[in-house]
């Protein structure tokens, strides 16, 4: 009789789980909510299931987000998402690009870690380590079933080479660009041309176009009418989510601390500068005449 009851309490913990699996795999949303609560401890906006509706929809292959500082996009992108990707064992080759090494292999770790000692993750999915290939700057998401012998991710910083390199017949079908540009070097016509000519050149260059299951994600704030980001958000080619936070209230957006003050009264009074001059407050571009 125990151990019938023992059976019976552990096929519904295996069917729950599973049941959880299935919407984590359905939805970046649920995903991010389930499995990285203390991440994402606050009520997703419009302008957030937006993106989650872009991100789910298999459809789009190129998509580019700009939008203002705080808003989460780093955390939606190069975790909850990519977490998703890797978990559903539906990507091979991941490429997670920012504009220094540094950052990408931070982002990157991030990402291995929570794979790898996320209890809820441990609990529905079991860890994700591979003793074959685990180091900072290349690591395989150990999730093998069927045809899928696991996920690699690459982190590349600004510059770094991409094109080329091949994981087991297959090039990256999952590019994540997140702020390959700083406020310093937009600022120059040189290293503009040099981050346009590496996304274009090398990362573009690095994937398999006519594989079905490609896809490139930019991610970013603008910061110059000449930036790659504004460039890539005017093309056509590209499917383009913008989003500001001019004039809104901090308790719109999820910050806390002042609810009731207008963001343009804020930074006003935290800078001396308008909001909608402030690239990280705001998608805004800068006039010629503030560069």
């Amino acid at each position: 009789m125990l151990t019938q009851s023992i059976n019976g309490f552990q096929a519904e913990a295996h069917a729950l789980k599973r049941e959880i699996a299935l919407q984590c795999f359905a939805s970046t949303e649920v995903c991010c909510k389930t499995l990285f609560p203390k991440r994402f401890e606050y009520p997703f906006s419009k302008a957030h299931k937006q993106v989650f509706a872009a991100l789910d929809d298999p459809s789009i292959k190129r998509l580019c987000i700009a939008a203002w500082r705080g808003f989460g996009k780093s955390s939606i992108l190069q975790l909850g998402y990519p977490a998703k990707r890797i978990l559903s064992r539906n990507v091979k080759f991941i490429v997670p690009t920012s504009c220094t090494s540094t950052q990408a292999l931070r982002q990157s770790e991030n990402l291995k870690r929570e794979l790898t000692s996320n209890p809820a993750i441990l609990d529905i999915f079991g860890s994700m380590k591979s003793v074959d290939l685990f180091s900072q700057e290349m690591w395989m998401a150990n999730n093998p079933h069927r045809n899928c012998s696991g996920t690699l991710v690459f982190p590349r910083g600004m510059g770094q080479q991409v094109r080329g390199i091949i994981h087991e017949d297959s090039r990256p079908d999952l590019i994540i660009v997140d702020d390959l540009e700083d406020k310093e070097s937009v600022l120059s016509e040189e290293q503009r041309f040099k981050r346009k000519d590496y996304f274009f050149t090398d990362l573009l260059g690095s994937v398999d176009l006519s594989n079905p299951n490609t896809r490139i994600l930019y991610i970013g704030t603008v910061m110059h009418e000449d930036a790659l980001l504004k460039n890539l958000l005017d093309d056509p080619g590209w499917t383009s989510m913008r989003f500001e936070i001019v004039m809104m209230t901090l308790s719109v957006i999820g910050l806390n601390g002042i609810p009731t003050m207008t963001l343009g009264s804020y930074m006003k009074r935290m800078s001396g500068r308008d909001c909608w001059t402030n690239s990280t407050w705001s998608t805004a571009i800068l006039p010629r005449q503030d560069r």
